[in-house]
């Protein structure tokens, strides 16, 4: 195998392997608000987002959470 085509393989692995690390992330915040551990704001600061960035991402993800955990 080339040197380029090795080099290619191993940036597209990274990226997949940090975008399933940045997915694992999202997927833990959405379960700590959702559970209560963390208020959306929390949530928010944790991802380094406004707490309206994390509740359209939870929409944009169709992932619902509890009327009472809307509040910002």
């Amino acid at each position: 195998m080339s040197n380029a085509l090795e080099e290619l393989m191993a940036d597209v692995i990274e990226r997949r392997v940090a975008e399933g690390k940045n997915e694992a992330r999202f997927n833990e915040i959405y379960s700590s608000v959702r559970d209560g551990d963390y208020s959306i704001g929390r949530g928010a600061e944790k991802l380094g987002i406004t707490a309206e960035e994390l509740v359209r991402r939870f929409d944009e993800a169709g992932l619902q959470l509890p009327a009472d955990k809307l509040k910002l």
